[in-house]
């Protein structure tokens, strides 16, 4: 850790959604960044996003601002599109979003096996054609801070979005539901067929079970 110049983690949000885009975030953290006991105390809330109440997600979004504002960390968040979901699937789309994000905060052409460079952590399993060397930690989200970070930020911006969807397509639910397959999303897909933002191969098999079978929420 000592030898390289910065810690990179990458996370992304809404790979199992039925709706809505794949969105990734890209931070990167530098050594003086731990200095200030307070930092450190704060940074004890930041885990995995799915774990930490809507409310406080966006407090510690606003701090993790300030930290930007103050030089001592990066961030970057991109999003992969439903039209590059249905052409890539779903995988490619969330690789396009997670290399957006870190084309912002890394350098280009930078040389990325010299001893001074970027140690890149990503979220869960190795992601084939990233572009960037990087370690795969299972539940880095909850492991390590600077993927807890990326994971926090990626939540609350696709979250937000999803929030403003839901007053263009109030049948749905996505200001509750964030795109997930709950039963009363389902069951508006059903009654009223798919909406723009609908990822149409993610569809296919809810629109043809019967509704008998809805009374069971999708393990997303």
């Amino acid at each position: 850790m000592s030898e390289c110049s910065a810690l990179v983690g990458v996370d992304e949000v809404g790979r199992g959604c039925l709706a809505g885009p794949v969105v990734a975030s890209a931070v990167s953290l530098t050594f003086d960044f731990f200095k200030r006991r307070k930092r450190r105390e704060v940074c004890l809330e930041i885990r995995d996003s799915k774990q930490i109440a809507p409310d406080r997600r966006e407090a510690l979004v606003k701090f993790i601002r300030e930290w930007q504002e103050l030089g001592l960390l990066s961030f970057a968040i991109a999003e992969g599109s439903i039209a590059e979901s249905e052409r890539l699937n779903i995988l490619g789309a969330n690789t396009l979003a997670m290399q957006r994000a870190l084309s912002v905060i890394l350098p280009r052409g930078g040389n990325w096996e010299s001893p001074g460079a970027p140690r890149i952590l990503v979220d869960g399993k190795p992601v084939k054609r990233l572009g960037y060397p990087h370690e795969a930690i299972v539940k880095g989200d909850d492991t390590s801070l600077v993927i807890a970070m990326a994971s926090v930020l990626a939540k609350v911006y696709r979250d937000r979005l999803m929030v403003d969807a839901d007053k263009a397509f109030p049948a749905y639910g996505f200001s509750d539901n964030k795109g997930y397959g709950t039963i009363r999303h389902r069951e508006a897909l059903l009654e009223r067929g798919p909406c723009q933002l609908h990822r149409p191969s993610f569809l296919q098999k809810i629109l043809d079970e019967p509704a008998s079978k809805l009374q069971t929420e999708l393990p997303f």
